[in-house]
């Protein structure tokens, strides 16, 4: 159908080509309306063979971006003389379609350089040279009466303008763009939108400092506090343990709990100072406040507004920005909030990427994310919807029932994934119903089996990112498309809006434009995070391109949630497969792996008593995995995981038991030394404990301790020996709770525990061998012999010698 009516086109340009040179010839007066001239050129701006030593021409203004009733239209272009040597421009001409494009193939035909039948409306015979790596611009102003385009129901719309320069070698260059001419009567407005989603960009992610710097630089200006270790401590976790930690959550809490990606004030006070936060904040803060246009509805990640308001605007006294993946100024929110017909939804946390979790089996992590996105920005008093969903391409049933089992009751899909059915002569209405009827997802009874969606543009969002494509209801993503300046964007974008509502004035018809997110290219080739200069994603020119479009008098500006409330087309479209493959996606593995290292960490943290400021940073790294932008960055998501791990690594050998020689236990009750060392930069509190298979080894109760930063200290375990031999056993540093959070260590134990009693007993036996032998000579001996008594001499002797002293003693 397309080749056939490509056919009917070509064969009506080239009657009206041949008609048109016979029976008017072309006038060199310029301001002068003229006769028509096949013109098969391609615009030279948007040639890609062209080379950086060609002449080019580009158009770089229409004036205002619609040509009301009485206006009169100028157009100015640019030629340009890149190579070495100068070259002559012999004549200039401006060439327009008298009369309007009436379909989407028309015009997009038109700006892909397609032969069509142009009247000249002014030209200039006068020569003009331009010299090596020059530029000379030319313009022409022509009078609307000379015109003759009607502003009439029948007429009114957009007008495609060529212009020309002729060169002294008869070559041509030419450009093309588009004029759209307002009607002369009121319109009946057809409800238009613009949907962005303004995600941190992997390159944004990936440049700000690394989580071990993060880390670093938090303890460091973090406060020493001790902590108070367990009481009674066991080698089994307990329930107050687990439960009363903060940051003891499991690895899927960790992704799940949206106020953990919000940095502690420690964490943000501490930034590093050279990090690209201030550039992020620009690119956020000054987009937003671009986009504060009636009709626009923005989808922003949770933790970026949470994080706007609690550290106020990056030119605080301070100069916290908070972290930089979500950096935000509050001033932007306000203007933006405040603006009329604008809108905010949210993404679920850091843009998780829906179709990745659901097809790792996450579906419950992706219910929570959406589930506490509203409780992340409701104590900042944004008003922001978490009952709306903007759709990656390659959507799928799946992850669309998901999202209604999460309360999501309305999806923006990419309209070429859900394209209209058969054949029409006009764009269907945005607002539609996407069946979930061959999703895997078990639907929970009484809920819906299909979902309230509105499918965009393609054709206009592409044109709207800066890209011209070959046909309607595609994208970039389609064959041969071609780049676009700003203006032929905003241009296009316009006229574009103009055909769909001469589709059928009489129907209003929801229409719905998309910018891409960052990471994830459909609509255009240029990742709006880099977006800059002529790039039509570059936040003035998108500015501009909407508010062009905005403006327009057959456009009402309307707001996803209230087109959303519009009833359902009845136009058919292509269903959603049930499920997707998508390539570039967070894989279940590397998921797994976050996860696991986050628990490691965490079992570490909690034993300081500022936890928060090695869990927070980390946590923020595990949700950041599974953002969407790194689709396009496969390399920059394993670095960031490779930073998980290694932090995990890190810690998890921070604390550790020191090797020592044979201990011997020559008692049976008695206490071993052990020395633990502690390289975090703050105080932990540890318990350490003796396991031993060893039934000569009776470990004794485990002993609680703080060991003070970088230091190493001295732990006497308890234990109780029997027998005699050697053993080994296994001290381990274990959290309060009773995980192990240090490097165990194994030790040689020469267990001789009953050394002191036999001591004793060879003492005890040598005593009483002494006090044997003793006796034993005394009876060897025998019995004294009789002692001899004195004579009767001797007594009378000594009684008289006492009786002469009795004597002497009387006397005196």
């Amino acid at each position: 159908m397309a080749n056939l009516k490509r056919l009917v086109t070509a064969c009506v340009s080239a009657i009206a080509i041949s008609c048109s040179v016979a029976l008017a010839p072309a006038q060199a007066e310029p301001t002068t309306a003229s006769s028509s001239q096949a013109v098969t050129s391609e615009p030279t701006s948007q040639t890609a063979a062209i080379t950086s030593t060609d002449p080019s021409i580009v158009i770089t203004s229409v004036g205002d971006s619609l040509l009301e009733p009485d206006e009169d239209l100028t157009v100015e272009a640019t030629v340009t003389n890149p190579g070495t040597e100068p070259f002559t421009v012999t004549e200039e001409s401006l060439w327009g379609q008298r009369q309007s494009a009436l379909t989407r193939t028309r015009l997009l035909n038109f700006m892909r350089g397609n032969a069509v039948a142009l009247d000249q409306l002014a030209s200039d015979p006068t020569k003009r040279v331009v010299a090596a790596g020059e530029s000379i611009t030319f313009s022409f102003t022509v009078d609307r009466d000379s015109l003759r385009w009607g502003t009439s129901e029948a007429v009114w719309g957009p007008h495609g303008v060529e212009m020309s320069v002729t060169l002294s070698d008869g070559s041509r260059l030419s450009d093309r763009s588009v004029v759209v001419a307002t009607p002369s009567y009121t319109l009946t407005p057809m409800p238009t939108g613009v949907v962005v989603p303004l995600n941190v960009s992997a390159t944004e992610m990936s440049s700000s400092s690394t989580l071990q710097d993060t880390i670093a630089t938090n303890l460091a200006a973090g406060t020493e506090t001790t902590p108070e270790p367990s009481e009674e401590p066991t080698d089994e976790p307990t329930e107050d343990a687990t439960t009363d930690s903060a940051d003891s959550a499991s690895p899927t809490q960790s992704v799940d709990a949206t106020q953990s990606a919000s940095p502690s004030a420690e964490s943000s006070e501490s930034a590093d100072p050279e990090s690209p936060s201030g550039s992020n904040e620009s690119r956020l803060s000054t987009t937003l406040s671009a986009l504060s246009i009636n009709g626009v509805t923005v989808a922003l990640q949770p933790e970026s507004i949470a994080q706007a308001s609690s550290t106020g605007d990056a030119s605080a006294e301070d100069g916290s920005t908070g972290d930089s993946s979500s950096s935000l100024s509050t001033a932007a929110l306000r203007e933006f909030t405040s603006t009329s017909g604008s809108q905010l939804i949210l993404m679920p946390s850091q843009d998780a990427d829906a179709t990745a979790l659901i097809q790792a089996n996450r579906g419950n992590t992706l219910i929570s994310m959406y589930s506490s996105a509203s409780g992340t920005v409701a104590p900042t008093g944004i008003t922001a919807l978490s009952n709306i969903a903007v759709s990656t391409p390659s959507a799928d049933q799946d992850t669309l029932a998901t999202l209604v089992t999460a309360g999501v009751g309305g999806v923006v899909v990419a309209g070429d994934e859900v394209t209209p059915t058969g054949y029409r002569y006009y764009t269907p209405s945005a607002r539609t119903d996407i069946s979930l009827a061959d999703s895997g997802v078990s639907a929970e009874e009484g809920s819906a089996r299909s979902i309230a969606a509105l499918a965009t543009d393609a054709t206009i969002s592409a044109a709207l990112a800066g890209v011209l494509v070959e046909e309607d209801h595609s994208t970039a993503t389609s064959d041969d498309p071609i780049n676009l300046t700003a203006l032929d964007s905003q241009q296009l974008v316009v006229a574009l809006s103009a055909v769909t509502y001469r589709e059928r004035p009489n129907d209003s018809r929801a229409v719905l434009l998309a910018v891409d997110r960052s990471g994830v290219l459909h609509y255009g080739n240029t990742d709006p995070a880099e977006a800059e200069g002529d790039d039509a994603l570059a936040t003035e020119n998108l500015s501009a391109t909407i508010s062009a479009l905005m403006s327009a008098p057959w456009v009402q500006p309307t707001t996803v949630s209230d087109m959303l409330s519009l009833t359902a087309s009845t136009s058919p479209r292509e269903g959603l497969p049930a499920s997707t493959d998508t390539a570039g996606t967070v894989t279940a593995t590397e998921i797994s792996a976050s996860e696991s290292a986050f628990t490691r960490i965490s079992s570490v943290a909690n034993l300081a008593a500022e936890s928060s400021l090695i869990t927070t940073p980390s946590s923020l790294v595990v949700q950041q995995l599974t953002a969407t932008a790194w689709r396009s960055n496969e390399s920059g998501r394993a670095e960031k995981l490779s930073e998980l791990l290694d932090v995990a690594s890190s810690l998890s050998t921070a604390i550790s038991v020191e090797q020592s020689s044979a201990i011997n236990i020559i008692s049976q009750a008695t206490e071993l030394p052990i020395h633990v060392t502690n390289d975090l930069p703050v105080d932990v509190g540890v318990v350490v404990s003796l396991e031993s298979k060893d039934a000569r080894i009776s470990p004794g109760k485990a002993v609680a301790v703080t060991i003070p930063a970088n230091s190493t200290t001295k732990v006497m375990i308890p234990v109780e020996a029997t027998g005699s031999g050697n053993a080994s056993v296994i001290v381990n540093v274990l959290s309060p709770s009773g995980e192990v959070v240090g490097v165990s260590q194994a030790f040689d134990i020469r267990v001789r525990a009953d050394w002191e009693n036999v001591g004793t007993l060879i003492v005890a036996i040598l005593l009483a061998l002494v006090l044997v032998l003793g006796v034993v000579r005394s009876l060897r001996r025998g019995p004294r012999s009789e002692a001899d008594l004195p004579s009767a001499d001797d007594v009378a002797y000594k009684d008289s010698d006492a009786a002469d002293d009795r004597g002497a003693t009387s006397s005196l």
